[in-house]
């Protein structure tokens, strides 16, 4: 085995450490957070509110639910050893990050689309059953559609890779699993590429939905000068603010990501293998900040939604417990003194 380079910055200990302990945190935390909020949804929707938009927002949480057990434990083997999976779970995990951003992406155009619908144009907020799954399917396709490009430019071959756990790179070759272009001449895809992604996913629904925020609230506003009877309650209105927050978090977490790729392909970082390992320390880093993501919706869904706010503090402040041994039957404890008195007297 001949070493082709050594890497001395970031040692592979730094790596593991940068790689797995933010992990221990964020994935609990993540879980913990999107179940209990999906679980205070399955509720109240059952019992009260079966409205579009809560489909919508069931639909944000299995997203996310995604990406913490599907791709990322997964993200982390690729990055450790060599890709043991297979041709087919290759290919079908490429697809996987980028569909996990369109879907959030045009779920939230559709929340604000449907805001709009109900609160200025009176819709139907509680279309049937049939209908809210086929406009669930209807965004999911283009959804996947936008990332077949990483299905198409997968590559399964082996390769020269410098996993976290190793501080040199040698000539023995790996298996690999990644998405990789074919640069013709100067010109470097990934530049359009990343550049028409982030336009496609992040610039322009953003636009969008505050677009229909500021009109939504113009008109809302213009109603009530005109006529003092309120046109929405206030669940409505916190819907509606609630879809604007999650674009902008949506957006926030997910920039860095892009952005980071973006300079990384435009500068020296791109071609100068020296410099990899700082590149590999700083994505897993920033890859933790995405995932944060997971963990910031589920505080914003408790901002707006009451149920699932009392769900959440249930869960973390460990209620259910105290409500368990506060709801203690009596009984018992009247038996334990009874018993006691009894055996005073005899004795």
């Amino acid at each position: 085995m001949a070493v082709l380079f050594n890497f001395t910055e970031f040692p592979a200990l730094s790596m593991q450490i940068a790689a797995f302990l933010p992990t221990a945190i964020i994935l609990p935390l993540g879980l913990v957070g999107n179940i209990t909020a999906l679980v205070g949804l399955i509720f109240f929707t059952r019992t009260r509110a079966k409205n579009l938009i809560y489909y919508f927002i069931g639909s944000l949480i299995l997203y996310d639910l995604a990406l913490l057990v599907l791709y990322w434990p997964i993200e982390l083997i690729r990055k450790s050893i060599s890709w043991p999976f297979g041709r087919f779970l290759c290919y079908a995990f490429n697809i996987f990050p980028l569909f996990c951003n369109s879907g959030p992406s045009f779920i939230m155009i559709a929340m604000i689309v449907d805001r709009y619908r109900v609160l200025v144009n009176k819709a139907n907020p509680n279309p049937s059953l049939c209908r809210k799954i086929i406009i669930l399917i209807a965004i999911a396709i283009p959804a996947l559609a936008i990332a077949i490009p990483d299905l198409l430019f997968t590559a399964y071959r082996f390769a020269y890779i410098l996993f976290i756990g190793s501080d040199h790179l040698t000539n023995i070759p790996a298996r690999g699993c990644g998405v990789s272009f074919y640069r013709s001449g100067s010109l470097n895809p990934w530049h359009i590429y990343y550049t028409t992604l982030y336009l496609l996913i992040y610039v322009l629904p953003l636009i969008l939905v505050i677009i229909l925020f500021i009109l939504t609230k113009f008109k809302l506003q213009r109603h009530l000068q005109n006529d003092s009877t309120p046109v929405a309650n206030d669940t409505d209105i916190k819907l509606l603010n609630m879809t604007l927050y999650l674009m902008i978090a949506f957006v926030f977490f997910w920039s860095a990501e892009y952005i980071f790729f973006l300079v990384y392909h435009f500068s020296v970082y791109g071609v100068n293998i020296g410099a990899y390992r700082r590149y590999q320390f700083i994505y897993i880093l920033i890859q933790h900040f995405t995932l944060c993501k997971t963990i910031a919706n589920p505080i914003i869904y408790a901002c707006f939604i009451p149920d699932i706010k009392q769900t959440l503090v249930q869960v973390f402040t460990c209620g259910y417990i105290k409500q368990v041994r506060l709801q203690r039957p009596q009984g018992q404890s009247d038996m334990i003194k009874l018993t006691t008195a009894e055996s005073m007297a005899e004795a």
